[in-house]
């Protein structure tokens, strides 16, 4: 399935920052318009694109959130099936 839109961005907190470049898909269903990433299996939804694409960026951000502080991140990319590289540090 080819993407509709490639959503870029990047979080950080006090101890992490990851930059973010994925895949979206958007569609109508029973009148509401959803954002979706496969990648990450991350959605919003609102009753027009900006309210769809406000309530996605609050779902990756509890993502993230959650994740990194539960310190599950990696675990959970793998298990999506993700590649992951560790930088080394200079």
């Amino acid at each position: 399935m080819k993407p509709d839109v490639i959503f870029s961005g990047s979080w950080k907190s006090d101890k992490e920052a990851v930059k973010v470049r994925v895949p979206l898909i958007m569609f109508t269903e029973d009148d509401n318009e959803i954002i979706y990433c496969p990648a990450l299996d991350v959605s919003g939804y609102g009753k027009t694109k900006t309210e769809a694409r406000h309530s996605f960026e609050i779902s990756l951000d509890q993502f993230l959130t959650y994740t990194l502080k539960k310190d599950t991140f990696v675990d959970e990319l793998k298990k999506m099936g993700w590649t992951v590289k560790r930088k080394r540090k200079a």
